[in-house]
């Protein structure tokens, strides 16, 4: 290691890994040379896998307590003398690329010994990353100095704050993410972890320990990832009316409204469950979002449409909590959406409009302006907003698709085809080209050319429900 750099560390706790482990080492190559693994009783290579890529591994047992592995990791790196900053990474996750100089820069230049530092934590929902996975981003403290005397407490939802405080040290932030892609994101290895989690905690209170706040939400995200949603339900909302932690309490509202859609329970219960939230968090973002949708299913558009107002004027994100990303495009393409069915298109168009400045115009948000656009015949207003994103004959052909699309829009089938099929001849293959060419080819009774399109959109886009009913009611 270069003598200007601190002396990081990275500590990883393991057990049957050998799948995920490389992608992790590799990212962290960028950031230091001493790697530290902890395995817990592997019965795969993970052990001679991390050694052959140059990790310091040794081997203990696992005995129902998070924590404690944890402190072992952290008193293992201390007795080896060599680091005096520890950054934790799990079996699965990477750095993100695009944010390893900025976090390698402030690593030379910017720690501070007398403070820990949270990092920034995103969960990928699908392998594009934005499409119909519901990204997430939380943080969490990653980032520590080997004090003597730190360690974590908890044998599950383990945690070193209480100890951060207690040596008084500062909490900052540092830059860098850290990403958990959706490959790594396995189901049967969640519903394991669920699994002894549950384990854990039944031993806990079997043998009187007290349930606290942290253990109940954990049993609670247990119980949901195995399926029970009931159960899952009941503890959530015993820690919302039970917690002083601000935090919790609002994990815990997220979790009742995560567990709706396989437990469905009344609707005024929900009401009264979003309502008691918002009492407490009436600029959450996330949860003023949950209740415009919630609104706008009961069909109370008129309350949707506050709600939301709310959520874009005023919404806050709580950092310190698992949220969705893109949470404020949600909000607006949300609010032009109740206005829509409204049938409040020109408000729908002025409310994305009028928030274009502060979102990506690339981005889905880009892609809901333009299909409204389309859908309220502003062809030329298509046309515009198309150049100032895209260039050369991609503008081209996105040109004729929104021609194609408006002419289609307006039932001019056979006007429509026309620059349609000229784009997807040029190998045009964006989602909103074949989604128009097919319908016009269906509208205009050509199923087979329609079959065809249909399954250029599947083979793009292959979790896409309107590209399957379309391929549906062309086959029938």
């Amino acid at each position: 290691m270069s003598s200007d750099k601190p002396r990081l560390a990275v500590g990883i706790i393991v057990k049957d890994e050998q799948e995920r482990l490389p992608a992790t080492l590799e990212s962290v190559a960028a950031i230091t040379e001493l790697v530290y693994v902890l395995d817990t009783g592997s019965s795969d290579q993970t052990v001679a896998l991390a050694q052959n890529l140059g990790a310091a591994v040794s081997e203990t047992t696992f005995k129902d307590d998070f924590s404690a592995v944890r402190n072992e990791l952290v008193r293992a790196v201390e007795a080896d003398g060599r680091a005096d900053w520890l950054l934790w990474i799990n079996a699965g996750e990477q750095m993100d690329t695009t944010t390893v100089a900025e976090f390698v820069e402030f690593l030379q230049n910017g720690l501070e010994s007398d403070s820990a530092y949270m990092m920034i934590l995103r969960r990928l929902g699908s392998p594009t990353g934005e499409k119909h996975g519901l990204d997430e981003e939380t943080i969490d403290l990653r980032l520590m100095p080997l004090r003597k005397g730190i360690q974590f407490v908890g044998a599950v939802k383990e945690s070193v704050l209480p100890y951060v405080s207690m040596l008084m040290l500062r909490t900052n932030a540092a830059p860098g993410r850290i990403l958990c892609p959706p490959k790594y994101q396995d189901q049967g290895r969640r519903q394991n972890r669920a699994r002894q989690t549950i384990r854990i905690l039944d031993a806990l209170e079997h043998q009187g320990k007290p349930m606290e706040d942290e253990y109940l939400l954990a049993r609670a995200e247990a119980q949901e990832e195995l399926g029970d949603a009931v159960s899952a339900r009941l503890d959530y909302t015993k820690l919302f009316e039970e917690t002083t932690k601000t935090n919790l309490r609002l994990e815990a509202v997220y979790g009742i409204w995560s567990t709706f859609g396989a437990a469905p329970i009344a609707p005024n219960d929900m009401t009264k469950v979003l309502l008691a939230g918002i009492n407490y968090f009436p600029v959450d973002m996330q949860l003023l979002t949950f209740m415009g949708a919630h609104l706008q299913r009961l069909g109370r558009l008129d309350l949707a449409i506050r709600t939301f107002e709310t959520a874009v004027r005023f919404g806050r994100i709580s950092l310190d909590v698992w949220h969705r990303l893109h949470l404020c495009e949600q909000a607006v393409t949300n609010l032009a959406f109740v206005y829509r069915l409204l049938g409040n298109g020109w408000e729908a168009i002025r409310v994305m409009e009028s928030n274009l400045d502060f979102m990506d115009a690339r981005s889905e948000f880009g892609r809901h302006l333009l299909e409204l656009y389309i859908a309220e015949l502003q062809e030329q207003k298509a046309h515009d907003f198309l150049g100032t994103i895209l260039k050369g004959g991609e503008l081209d052909s996105m040109r004729k698709v929104v021609t194609g699309a408006c002419r289609a829009t307006a039932g001019a089938w056979e006007a429509a085809v026309i620059p349609l099929e000229d784009a997807y001849l040029n190998g045009c293959r964006d989602v909103l080209g074949l989604r128009w060419y097919a319908l016009t080819l269906l509208s205009m009774g050509r199923f087979t050319e329609a079959v065809r399109i249909l399954e250029d959109w599947l083979r793009i886009d292959p979790n896409y429900p309107e590209a399957s009913a379309f391929h549906f009611a062309a086959m029938h």
